[in-house]
C-alpha cells in the first residue's frame, strides 16, 4: 500500500495524473457510502432517504400523520339538526336546533356544508405545533432536492439504474458543463446504487457495458473515463432501440433519459412502446437538460440555437412529459442554473401549501374564539369594605294635620331651590362655551429644512399633535394616513346634508342639486372660508412633500422608511448607461441616511452574486465608509441572474428588499412573476420587495417591476431620466409613476377639486 501511495505522489509531481485524482475521489466517496450503508439508518435532516417525493409523502403527509384539520375537528363538529314534528294528522311543522353562533363558530367543511364547532383550545394549540414541525420538515426536504446533483437530474431512487445520455449536436454548446454534472451524479447518487450502466445516444447508440454492472470504485472510475472519451455528434437521437435494450431484461430497473432535444421518433410511437413494454417495477424517468451557452461561438453548422434545443420549448417539454407519464416515471426539467419544473418538487409544494392552509384555518378559529372570550370577560369584583353598623332609623311623628302641612311646605321649598340651582348651572355652562375659542391644529411649518407635517384638526379638550423636530422618514401611504384629506376631515361632503335626512330646514341654508338629488349646504360663509384656508395649506404641504421626494437620493431610490433594509443592485451590462448616477445616489444615501435606518446590507448581481456582508450590518460611520468603498469598486458587466439573487437574499432572513434594476433578466418576466408564490412557500410570507425602475426604457420592464412590487406587498418607484422634452419618454414615465409620487399627485388633485367646490359657494 505504501508503494502505491509513493507511485501516485510521483505521478502527481511529474504532472502525469491522467484520471488518478478522480479515481481517488470516487474511492473516498464509495468508502463513505459503504460506511453509511453499514451503519444503522437514521432519518436526519442532512441525509434524507433517497426515495421519490410520492413515496415519501405516503408516510410523511398530513393524511398519513393524522394532521388533517377535518380529522382533528371531526369529534367536536356538529351540524344543525332539522326534523319534522307532528302535532296532529293535519298539522306538520319543521323544528330546527338553536345554536349560539358566537360560542360555537361556524366552519365550512370540505364538502361545502356548514358545521358548528366546539373549540378545544388545548387541542388546536397542539395541532399548530405539530403542523409547524411538519412544514419545517417539508422545507428541509425541498432544500435537499435543490442541492447537489439533484438540481440538474433530480433524485435517483432505484437500486438498479441505467443512465441514457444524449450526446448529439444539440448538447455540443454545453458539453463540458454536462460532463461536470455527470461526474457529480456518479459521485453523489450512482455511488449509492447496487448496479448501474451508462448508455449514450446520438448519431449511434452504444453502452459502457453490455449489461448492468455491480457498483465499485473501479467500475465508477471506468465509467467516468468512458464518458470522457465520448464526444457529441450527429443530429437528433433515436430513442426506441435504446429503450428496447434497457427493458428487455424484465427486471426492476430505473431508466433515466437525459435529453436535450426531441427524439427522432414520434411521441405517440414512443408512448405506445412504453405502455406495452414497461411494468410497475420498471420506470422510465425523463430529464430535460439545457444550459445557456456563455458565448455565441458554439453554433453548430446546419443548426442554429433557435432551430435546435431552443425551438418551441413549451411543446418540447409537453411531449417529454408525455413520455415520462407513459413510462410510469417522473419528469425533471433543468435550464442552468435553475430548475424549471420537477414532479418531486411540485408534489412537495402542493403538500406545503395544504399544510399552510390548514394552519391558517386553525389560527382563524382560535383568534375568533379568543376575541369572543375577551368581549365577555366579567369585570373583577372589588371586595366591598366592611361597613360599620348603622343606627336604627329615626321614629317619625304621628301623621297629624299640622305635621302634614309642615311637610308639604318644606317639600315646596326644596323643589324651588333645586330649580334655581339647575338654571344657574345651565347659564354658567353657556357662558363658559361662549368664552371658548375654537382652535385648529393644522399648520404649515416653513422653518424645517426637510419639509413639514400638517396637523390634524383637534376639537376643544383634545391634545394637539406636536410639531416633528425632524423630517419624518415615512413612506407616502403612511404619511397620508396621518395627514391626508380624509384624516384631516377636509372633505366638502361633510357640509352637504340630504334634504330627506336633514333635521331642520332653514331658509338661510342653501339648497343645491347634486346628481338629481336636492342637498342642503349646512355651512355659513365663515365656515367655508376657514375650510378653504385649511385646504390651501394642505395642498401646499403635498407640493412640499413632492419637492422633498424629488431631491437627493430620494429622487433615485424613493422613500426608505424601514429599520432593516437590503439593497439588491443590478450591475449587469445593461446598467452601464446610468451606473454612475446609481453609484452617486447610493453614496448620497450612505452619507445622508434616514434616522429610522438601523441595519443594512448591499448585494450586487450580474452573472454571479456579490455580497458586501453575509448578514445585515449595524449603521455607524465605519460600516458606511466600508460600504461606500465597496460600492465604488463595482463595474457593470455580464448577464442578469435576478432569480438566483432573490433566493440568496431571502435566505439571509431579510424582510425588506429594495431591488434597483432596469428590468432586464435572464428569465422572462412572466416566469419570474410566477415564481413569487413558490418563494413565499419556501421563505414564508413576511417579506416585501420594493422595486426601483432605474433607467428603464421599455414598457414591459416598467410593468414587470410594478407588478413584482405590488405582488409582494412592496412599493414601486420610477427614476425619471432622459430628455424631458421628448414626448414619448415623458408619456411613458407619466404612465408608470412611482407609488409615492402617484399618491401625492392624486391627493393634490383631490384638494384642487375640494377647493373648486368650496369656491362656488363663497
Amino acid at each position: 500500500r505504501a508503494e502505491e501511495t509513493i507511485s501516485e505522489l510521483d505521478l502527481l509531481q511529474s504532472g502525469n495524473i491522467s484520471d488518478k485524482v478522480l479515481h481517488i475521489l470516487i474511492q473516498l466517496n464509495i468508502a463513505c457510502c459503504k460506511f453509511e450503508d453499514e451503519s444503522p439508518l437514521c432519518s436526519t435532516e442532512d441525509n434524507p432517504l433517497p426515495v421519490t417525493s410520492r413515496e415519501w409523502l405516503e408516510k410523511q403527509s398530513l393524511e398519513a400523520s393524522g394532521l388533517n384539520i377535518y380529522h382533528v375537528l371531526a369529534p367536536n363538529a356538529y351540524r344543525q339538526v332539522k326534523t319534522a314534528v307532528t302535532h296532529s294528522p293535519d298539522n306538520l311543522s319543521i323544528v330546527s336546533s338553536v345554536v349560539y353562533d358566537e360560542m360555537m363558530p361556524q366552519f365550512t367543511w370540505h364538502d361545502g356544508t356548514l358545521k358548528y364547532l366546539h373549540v378545544d383550545v388545548h387541542l388546536l394549540e397542539n395541532y399548530q405545533v405539530q403542523v409547524e414541525a411538519h412544514i419545517s420538515q417539508l422545507r428541509q426536504r425541498l432544500n435537499w432536492l435543490t442541492s447537489g446533483s439533484r438540481v440538474p437530474f433530480g433524485v435517483i431512487a432505484e437500486k438498479s439504474v441505467l443512465v441514457v445520455v444524449e450526446l448529439s449536436a444539440a448538447t455540443l454548446p454545453f458539453a463540458s458543463h454536462l460532463q461536470n454534472c455527470l461526474c457529480l451524479l456518479l459521485l453523489e447518487q450512482v455511488a449509492r446504487t447496487e448496479e448501474f450502466n451508462i448508455m449514450r445516444i446520438g448519431d449511434e447508440s452504444c453502452s459502457w457495458r453490455p449489461s448492468l454492472t455491480q457498483k465499485s470504485p473501479q467500475s465508477l472510475s471506468d465509467a467516468w473515463v468512458w464518458l470522457l472519451s465520448q464526444s457529441p455528434s450527429g443530429s437528433a437521437a433515436s430513442l426506441v432501440p435504446a429503450l428496447e435494450t434497457a427493458l428487455n431484461h424484465g427486471r426492476e430497473i430505473g431508466v433515466y433519459l437525459i435529453l436535450s432535444s426531441l427524439p427522432r421518433e414520434k411521441t405517440e410511437t414512443i408512448c405506445s412502446f412504453l405502455q406495452e413494454k414497461t411494468s410497475t417495477q420498471q420506470r422510465v424517468n425523463v430529464v430535460f437538460y439545457r444550459h445557456r451557452p456563455r458565448t455565441e461561438n458554439h453554433a453548430v453548422a446546419g443548426m442554429s440555437f433557435e432551430e435546435g434545443y431552443y425551438a418551441n420549448e413549451q411543446e418540447l417539454t409537453h411531449r417529454l412529459q408525455k413520455i415520462a407519464t407513459a413510462g410510469h416515471g417522473r419528469f425533471h426539467s433543468f435550464k442552468g442554473p435553475d430548475i424549471v419544473s420537477s414532479d418531486d418538487i411540485e408534489a412537495l409544494v402542493k403538500e406545503l401549501q395544504k399544510a399552510q392552509d390548514h394552519l391558517r384555518m386553525a389560527e382563524n378559529i382560535l383568534s375568533d374564539y379568543r376575541s369572543f372570550c375577551k368581549r365577555f370577560v366579567p369585570p373583577p369584583i372589588s371586595p366591598s369594605p366592611t361597613l360599620p353598623p348603622s343606627d336604627p332609623p329615626p321614629l317619625y311623628p304621628r301623621p297629624t294635620t299640622a305635621f302634614l302641612c309642615r311637610l308639604n311646605a318644606a317639600s315646596r321649598m326644596i323643589r324651588r331651590s333645586a330649580s334655581d340651582s339647575h338654571l344657574s348651572r345651565r347659564q354658567h355652562r353657556q357662558r363658559q362655551n361662549n368664552r371658548r375659542t375654537k382652535t385648529c391644529g393644522f399648520y404649515l411649518d416653513k422653518n424645517l429644512e426637510k419639509g413639514f407635517s400638517p396637523e390634524r384638526w383637534a376639537p376643544f379638550g383634545a391634545p394637539v399633535r406636536k410639531k416633528p423636530q425632524k423630517a419624518e422618514s415615512e413612506s407616502t401611504p403612511e404619511w397620508l394616513m396621518k395627514y391626508g384629506l380624509e384624516s384631516l376631515g377636509l372633505k366638502f361632503s361633510k357640509f352637504e346634508v340630504s334634504k330627506s335626512h336633514a333635521l331642520s330646514h332653514r331658509k338661510t341654508h342653501r339648497h343645491i342639486n347634486k346628481n338629481g338629488e336636492i342637498v342642503e349646504l349646512y355651512a355659513d360663509h365663515q365656515a367655508l372660508k376657514k375650510f378653504t384656508q385649511r385646504l390651501m395649506q394642505a395642498r401646499e404641504s403635498y407640493s412640499q412633500k413632492l419637492r422633498e421626494i424629488g431631491k437627493g437620493w430620494r429622487n433615485a431610490l424613493g422613500c426608505v422608511s424601514e429599520s432593516k433594509v437590503l439593497f439588491l443592485v443590478d450591475i449587469s451590462s445593461s446598467m452601464a448607461i446610468g451606473f454612475k448616477d446609481l453609484q452617486a445616489a447610493l453614496a448620497d444615501f450612505l452619507q445622508n441616511k434616514p434616522h429610522s435606518l438601523k441595519f443594512f446590507n448591499l448585494v450586487a448581481y450580474s452573472s454571479c452574486v456579490k455580497q458586501w456582508q453575509e448578514t445585515l450590518a449595524p449603521v455607524h460611520d465605519e460600516t458606511m465608509t466600508s460600504a461606500a468603498e465597496w460600492l465604488s469598486q463595482l463595474r457593470p458587466e455580464g448577464s442578469s441572474c435576478l432569480l438566483h439573487a432573490l433566493k440568496l437574499s431571502l435566505e439571509s432572513g431579510v424582510k425588506n428588499i429594495y431591488l434597483i434594476t432596469d428590468g432586464t433578466a435572464d428569465h422572462t418576466h412572466n416566469f419570474l412573476l410566477s415564481q413569487v408564490p413558490q418563494l413565499r412557500t419556501w421563505y414564508g410570507d413576511h417579506w416585501k420587495i420594493h422595486t426601483v425602475a432605474f433607467h428603464c426604457s421599455l414598457e414591459s420592464s416598467f410593468s414587470f417591476l410594478r407588478d413584482l412590487a405590488h405582488g409582494t406587498g412592496g412599493r414601486y418607484h420610477s427614476y425619471p431620466w432622459g430628455d424631458p422634452d421628448d414626448p414619448s419618454t415623458k408619456l411613458l414615465q407619466n404612465r408608470y409613476l412611482g407609488d409615492d409620487v402617484l399618491k401625492l399627485v392624486q391627493e393634490t388633485s383631490s384638494a384642487e377639486d375640494q377647493l373648486y367646490k368650496a369656491s362656488q359657494y363663497l
